[in-house]
């Protein structure tokens, strides 16, 4: 296939989507971590914020590493299955990857107590939803049927999910490279938790650096 009837989800574009987020999230941290809250939060309030970052941050490294059981390795047009995944996960809703990346940036916003990173989230999620999810959609559309992939889409929720719709598998198969891809990504995502939770614990006392003032 040459690069003038390409689809998106073929070009390099969709495979570097998971850039634009973490590019968004990483530049505003690194921003946050330089600055001077613009409200100090009571000791009270910043065990609350550390402790809502870590559960949106185990929940969402569950849901991802979940999903990865799942989908890793059989995704339509990948090299092994080409076949709609609908259990699990996606039983309850059809981006649960997605999803647990949301709530892991949002846990990084917890974490430093910044209006400035949950601006960057929102974006990221903005970019998906409104650019990669309809793109990837509409190419799963096309590879599995208009009628198949209609019918998940009436009893699946794009985002928001809905617990009653899940079904599991009597069997399943899992593939190992994804497995340990997914268990690498989650080792780095948690040293880059920890650090950014000293660090958003640290930035309400006077001994860490405040270059700038940021929300």
């Amino acid at each position: 296939m040459d690069g003038a009837t390409r689809t998106y989800i073929e070009t390099r574009g969709f495979h570097l989507r998971g850039f634009v987020g973490g590019a968004l999230v990483g530049c505003c941290g690194a921003a946050a971590m330089l600055s001077a809250p613009l409200m100090p939060l009571s000791a009270t309030w910043q065990t609350v914020a550390s402790s809502l970052g870590w559960g949106a941050f185990v929940v969402g490294c569950g849901l991802r590493f979940w999903s990865t059981l799942f989908v890793g390795g059989r995704k339509v047009g990948g090299r092994r299955e080409a076949a709609l995944t609908t259990v699990g996960p996606y039983s309850i809703c059809r981006n649960p990857l997605y999803v647990g990346s949301l709530l892991i940036g949002l846990a990084f916003a917890l974490w430093l107590t910044s209006a400035t990173v949950l601006l960057a989230v929102a974006l990221a999620a903005l970019h998906y939803a409104l650019v990669t999810v309809p793109e990837e959609e509409a190419y799963l559309r096309r590879e599995v049927g208009a009628a198949t992939f209609d019918d998940y889409c009436r009893r699946t929720p794009r985002f928001l999910p809905n617990f009653a719709g899940y079904e599991s598998p009597a069997e399943a198969t899992f593939y190992a490279k994804a497995l340990r891809n997914e268990a690498r990504r989650s080792a780095r995502l948690l040293a880059a938790g920890l650090l950014t939770a000293v660090v958003g614990a640290l930035r309400h006392t006077d001994m860490w650096p405040q270059w700038l003032t940021l929300p």
